[in-house]
């Protein structure tokens, strides 16, 4: 962590980086070779903390050159594999609940030359009482902001070196009613439970689901996990961090006792000269009470949603040089 005075020294140094921090922060950093959004919690050497004086920063490696730039809307996000250069690799940051977010979140999967080459990231957030009125911002490191707008700075490899990018999930899929939805949607409000169709509010009420598991699916071995975000009973919605998928298979998480003993005991120990990228979900954050708690290495802005190839929730996301 960082102050805005050391930042902007960093910046002016010309280091390649990775920034994120609260808006009235970030709106007064300097063009550099960086690229940012907004984050409001974070794990630290010292423990989990909301912050909203110091910034993230995370420089890059020496055996990481910087490439491009390029700002993506929700027109030409479907570009963002393509475009990575061959060997190299592509950090993303999306502003939450944004246009681009919702395409890539629902489409990535058909875009061309999906996952052939290494796309690590995460989406920018607001204070989590604020995610109703505030909208998240995303820096491209020449003096521009967006809302709608995802920023992706292309890194190309020195010879001989490659990116290693890992998902930490504890959750797994339980064994409970099966849910299907009719339609691709950040937003549910009906849902089909066992094949008979109710308003997922309800179903969440009755049932008294833990609302900090995650409904999780399959997804060609991969244990995809859905966060809940807002459960609207007034309006009889519920508002969710990734999309669920039209016709998908979900259940709804296997219990975790000590929430914050698995996601240590799910961390391997690396070596901390290879550890290049961490994002962490903030709902980890919260629901395993981690403000004051360490995770070693395991360092960087909490999120509303991690990339690697694709968008995750309620993961840890963090990337090796090899």
């Amino acid at each position: 962590m960082h102050t805005l005075e050391e930042t902007i020294q960093l910046i002016e140094s010309g280091t390649p980086l990775m920034i994120s921090g609260a808006q009235h922060l970030m709106d007064r950093l300097p063009p550099g070779h960086w690229i940012g959004g907004t984050s409001y919690y974070f794990m630290t050497e010292q423990g989990g903390r909301r912050e909203e004086e110091l910034l993230h920063v995370q420089r890059l490696p020496l055996a990481v050159e910087q490439g491009s730039v390029r700002v993506y809307d929700q027109t030409t996000i479907a570009n963002v594999y393509r475009d990575i250069p061959p060997g190299g690799f592509a950090i993303i940051i999306l502003p939450a609940f944004s246009d681009v977010h919702r395409d890539f979140a629902l489409r990535s999967h058909g875009y061309a030359e999906f996952a052939l080459r290494p796309l690590m990231g995460w989406v920018a957030g607001v204070p989590r009482e604020e995610m109703v009125t505030q909208h998240a911002v995303v820096y491209d490191g020449r003096g521009t902001d967006f809302q709608q707008g995802a920023v992706v700075m292309h890194c190309t490899l020195r010879q001989n070196t490659m990116v290693e990018l890992n998902v930490v999930n504890i959750f797994r899929q339980g064994h409970g009613d099966v849910l299907t939805f009719p339609e691709d949607s950040f937003e549910a409000t009906t849902c089909w439970v066992n094949g008979e169709p109710r308003r997922l509010v309800d179903y969440l009420l009755e049932q008294n689901i833990d609302q900090r598991l995650p409904l999780v699916a399959d997804y060609m071995g991969t244990s995809v996990t859905v966060d809940l975000g807002v459960v609207d009973e007034t309006a009889g919605r519920v508002t969710v961090l990734a999309p669920v998928m039209r016709d998908m298979v979900y259940r709804f998480a296997e219990p975790v006792p000590d929430y914050a003993r698995a996601l240590r005991a799910a961390l391997p120990h690396i070596d901390p000269d290879q550890l290049v990228f961490c994002v962490n979900c903030v709902d980890n954050f919260f629901y395993g009470g981690l403000e004051g708690e360490r995770l070693g290495l395991f360092v960087g802005p909490c999120t509303f949603g991690e990339v690697a190839y694709q968008l995750f929730n309620q993961t840890i996301v963090y990337a090796l040089l090899r």
